[in-house]
């Protein structure tokens, strides 16, 4: 038990001093090594790094300063998923909501913000 406390303790300080290895040098993972733990960050990378594979956009939409986008995910048997961004407050929702339960951006959102 004092070893997992021990090791909790390391990686907690390592999480606190450090940033994570940032590969392509984008904004958006500038901001997120900043802002995640390095656990939650190597799963944020995943995210940004499937979503030229997977994600597509597959329609368009617009309502009350809304942009709709349908976006297909290959990666879920082609199933589509729509991301809502506000061009007022610059929100950015989607209906996999990984972000309300995981607090990580999913990889349709990045492919959505990562193109405006």
């Amino acid at each position: 038990m004092e070893q997992r406390r021990y090791n909790q303790r390391f990686l907690d300080a390592a999480s606190d001093n450090t940033l994570p290895e940032v590969s392509s040098k984008t904004m958006i993972e500038k901001h997120a090594s900043k802002i995640y733990t390095h656990t939650v960050f190597d799963e944020f990378l995943e995210q940004v790094q499937a979503a030229p594979c997977s994600c597509a956009v597959r329609g368009f939409s617009e309502q009350e300063n809304v942009d709709i986008i349908g976006v297909e995910d290959a990666y879920k048997q082609r199933r589509i998923f729509q991301v809502a961004h506000n061009n007022e407050s610059l929100e950015t929702t989607c209906t996999c909501k990984m972000f309300e339960m995981k607090g990580i951006l999913c990889k349709q959102i990045i492919w959505i913000i990562s193109g405006k």
